[in-house]
């Protein structure tokens, strides 16, 4: 019996400590969050109150975009333009984060009978594969008519100008299409139609090239350069075909091959959209529930991480190598827990799961890299168009890199020539998208 009582009084005692310990909870980390939030920073509001460019939907890459796969017999343009307008609405203040899909019957790709599939292919194979499925091909793009006739159209729109909400439900389409038609181009120029399918690719690239310039969201920033590498390694899969004639035609390979210009390779549109996002995910974090969570108080917090990016995407891209570590080194520290988590507990917190998950662990990094990569993948297709036009001697061709204009090809010296494979080749800064130092980008020169 007296074990009895004892236990019960020990049980009691712990509850008690439990409450007690509650009770200093709430007054140590609650308490203080009960107050007004803080201001947000001038700089900030300024940029976060600042209303999207408008640009009339007839023109506009973006509205087309929206509206691709509209049900057959609907203008892409004004579904676009409708869809457009939901998604705003669906942005206000306390509407549901980030539910933005359209339940609407859209216009899908068609197969017929057995599709057309030799995108597993590389290189000569993917070539021959095409040839041998080329009609399949063809009844794939007589089925999809009107969705080929919709990329036609998009590559002549002349503006790409974003809201800086996301989108991805027409990115599947546009891909499908893009690569049935870069195909068939592809096939056209390999059986002498040369100028047939340089048009294509000079519409193309002139098209994702734009996409990059303008006012852009991640999504079809990275699909951008999905369809430009894809493109580059087409057109340097024919470079490699001793068959393929480049006469008369050295002015249009040029052309295509031009290097990517600064503001094609400008990230800070993607830092700026990132703010505006993060703004909206703590802003409706915040409707669902106040504990401990300050809106201004947590960008605030973001304000020297985001300031130290917009420096560093400025930054030409040898200074940026060396400088990003040290510039990240302040901004890093903010996200660990320190005491003056007190105030605003959550909205730290939650920043800094955000910063982890999307921020520091390489989205945007990995975009500058990528993009770099990508213009050094284009520079070195030119290259391979370069030595094609003047063959020369394999053991002449390192001088020859090193001669080359430094606004064309900085830096020369990164990139490598195998003379017994025949290969130029470069290491990529990106090394997550190659599985092994062996598939580093490369090309062939006959």
């Amino acid at each position: 019996m007296p074990m009895r009582v004892n236990i019960k009084k020990a049980l009691r005692n712990v509850f008690i400590a439990l409450g007690v310990l509650a009770v200093l909870a709430y007054g140590l980390v609650l308490l203080p969050n009960q107050g007004a939030d803080e201001p947000l920073r001038e700089e900030l509001r300024v940029f976060l109150e600042a209303k999207p460019e408008e640009i009339p939907s007839s023109d506009n890459i973006y509205v087309a975009m929206l509206g691709f796969h509209a049900p057959e017999g609907e203008d892409m343009l004004e579904v676009g333009r409708r869809r457009l307008d939901e998604r705003a609405k669906k942005f206000e203040p306390g509407q549901p984060a980030f539910e933005m899909y359209d339940s609407w019957e859209a216009l899908r790709w068609q197969e017929v009978r057995r599709p057309f599939d030799c995108f597993g292919s590389k290189g000569a194979d993917f070539l021959k594969c095409a040839h041998l499925q080329d009609d399949r091909l063809e009844r794939e793009l007589e089925a999809n008519e009107t969705l080929a006739e919709r990329y036609e159209l998009l590559q002549k729109l002349p503006l790409y100008v974003a809201p800086w909400f996301p989108d991805s439900s027409s990115v599947q389409q546009i891909r499908e299409v893009q690569r049935r038609l870069a195909v068939d181009a592809l096939l056209a120029m390999d059986e002498g139609y040369t100028e047939e399918g340089l048009a294509f690719y000079k519409e193309d690239m002139a098209l994702w090239r734009r996409v990059l310039e303008g006012k852009r969201d991640a999504l079809w920033t990275a699909m951008a350069g999905v369809l430009l590498s894809e493109n580059l390694r087409s057109l340097s899969l024919l470079l490699s075909l001793p068959s393929t004639k480049l006469e008369g035609q050295e002015s249009q390979w040029r052309e295509l091959l031009v290097p990517l210009s600064k503001e094609q390779l400008n990230m800070r549109p993607l830092v700026e959209e990132g703010l505006r996002l993060l703004d909206y995910s703590v802003r409706f974090t915040g409707k669902e529930s106040s504990l401990g969570l300050h809106p201004n108080a947590t960008m605030n917090l973001s304000a020297p991480f985001f300031s130290t990016w917009l420096k560093l995407v400025e930054l030409p891209w040898e200074d940026y190598l060396e400088q990003r570590e040290e510039a990240l080194k302040l901004p890093k520290k903010l996200f660990e827990p320190q005491l003056h988590w007190l105030y605003n507990p959550w909205g730290k917190w939650l920043f800094g799961q955000i910063f982890r998950l999307t921020l520091a662990d390489g989205f945007w990094d990995n975009e500058i890299r990528k993009f770099h990569e990508l213009d050094a993948h284009l520079r070195m297709v030119r290259l391979q168009l370069e030595l094609r036009l003047a063959p020369m001697p394999s053991k002449d061709i390192p001088a020859f890199l090193e001669q080359q204009n430094p606004d064309f090809c900085a830096p020369c010296t990164d990139f490598s020539w195998d003379a017994e494979k025949r290969e130029l080749s470069f290491q990529p800064w990106f090394k997550e998208r190659w599985a092994s130092p062996e598939r580093a980008p490369s090309v062939y020169v006959p």
